[in-house]
Order: C-alpha cells, then structure tokens, then sequence
C-alpha cells in the first residue's frame, strides 16, 4: 500500500446520470496527491506528505501539526508529471515495531 497527500483546492460534486451517480474529487491537488503515490515507488517509502501540508500544518501551528512533523523524514524534491516545478515532499517515517499508527 502506498499513499500521497498533498494540500490544496479541490472540487467535489456528484458527477454522471441518476441511474449511475458517483461522487468525484477533482482539481490539482487531487492530481498532485496521486502522483506522489506513484512516486513512493520511486523513492522508496510507502508514504510521501506535500511540503505545502507541511508547511500548512506549520502556518496552523496546533499539537496535531507538530505531531505530524514529528513523523516527517527525508525531503524529496520529485519532478512530477503535468508539475511544471519539483515538488517538495517528506517520507512518513515506519512505525516501531510493536506499535500501530
């Protein structure tokens, strides 16, 4: 399993026909979270946060955000596809062993 999260606008809205209706989640952050999956395979890790989550949760400054920092390793600088700059991104560190997230 592998997972990308980065920060940003997105759409959300209930897209196609009454017959089959689903609801979808559009916008570039959606497409900048899923190419930071893709690149976990890349990097080697199983989870890659957005420098702009992190520099959110810095600008909000509460517990939960120091507490994710606190689980932040290895920034990446990753090129990628459809991103015209590199993006900055932190590996999720591992659990201890014994211990669930």
């Amino acid at each position: 399993m592998s997972i990308g999260v980065h920060f940003g606008p997105v759409v959300v809205g209930d897209v196609g026909t009454k017959d089959r209706l689903e609801i979808a989640v559009l916008g570039n952050t959606v497409n900048v979270a899923s190419r930071l999956e893709g690149a976990t395979r890349d990097v080697g890790c199983h989870s890659l946060i957005s420098k702009d989550l992190v520099m959110a949760c810095e600008l909000e400054n509460t517990q939960a955000g120091a507490k994710l920092l606190e689980l932040l390793s290895h920034e990446h600088f990753i090129n990628l596809k459809g991103v015209d700059q590199l993006c900055g991104a932190f590996e999720l560190k591992e659990p201890s062993s014994g211990r669930s997230m």
